[in-house]
């Protein structure tokens, strides 16, 4: 079974513009995401950049 910080890993993969809303929506709305196994996978395939620009903009709407 894929947990949510591997869905996460393949929607940072393909980034499409669809993949870049849900993951904006999925940051935004939840809080039980294991940070230290998304890390892990985020390093491991170097999508780092990626996961700070998403992660910049669920901020920006939690806000907004």
């Amino acid at each position: 079974m894929l947990g949510l910080e591997g869905f996460l890993v393949l929607k940072l993969q393909a980034f499409r513009g669809k993949d870049q809303s849900d993951i904006v929506e999925i940051l935004k709305a939840n809080r039980k995401i294991d940070r230290e196994t998304l890390m892990a996978w985020v390093k491991k395939f170097s999508l780092e950049a990626r996961l700070a620009e998403m992660e910049q903009l669920a901020k920006a709407r939690r806000i907004g």
